[in-house]
């Protein structure tokens, strides 16, 4: 199956960190340069290392979400949404989806913000057919709003920012 990408040097990091404006949080930087300028589409992602242990937590969950993806894990995909989220509507296109398709995913986590009980993650998922029917390869950067919620951290909300085809 695919892989992901969760790697980028601190400099990197650092870079992104002075370029945004001020009151700028790194996400939407990030995302802003997505729409400007569609290298950035592979240029690294979340220095892992650099995380406190609630970013930790956070990012355990997405990459949560992105193994059962690659697994087309139905349930323990729904599992990383937010109780709210887990509608039987979800779970058939799940279904539906990784039923007809055999599918190659690579994901990098962009940018990753922690405040108080909510978090934001900026991911860019590329996803290729391998075999069934038509199918538009596309890359996506996703916006991830999560919340913590009985000491434990959902994706509460996800927000498709920008979609390029192949």
């Amino acid at each position: 199956m695919g892989e992901h990408t969760i790697s980028v040097s601190e400099e990197a990091y650092t870079v992104l960190e002075e370029q945004r404006d001020a009151g700028q949080s790194v996400s939407e930087f990030i995302i802003d340069q997505f729409r400007k300028d569609s290298d950035l589409v592979h240029d690294g992602g979340v220095d892992k290392d650099a995380l406190d242990e609630r970013e930790q937590a956070v990012l355990a969950v997405v990459e949560a979400h992105i193994r059962t993806t690659e697994q087309q894990d139905v349930m323990g995909h729904l599992e990383t949404f937010h109780p709210q989220l887990r509608t039987q509507n979800l779970q058939q296109t799940l279904i539906q989806t990784w039923s007809l398709y055999d599918l190659e995913y690579e994901f990098t986590v962009k940018a990753l913000e922690v405040t108080g009980d909510e978090a934001e993650v900026s991911l860019l998922q590329t996803t290729k057919k391998l075999s069934g029917p038509d199918f538009q390869d596309t890359t996506i950067l996703h916006r991830f709003q999560l919340v913590e919620a009985e000491a434990q951290w959902f994706i509460g909300d996800t927000t498709m920012i920008k979609q390029e085809a192949h």
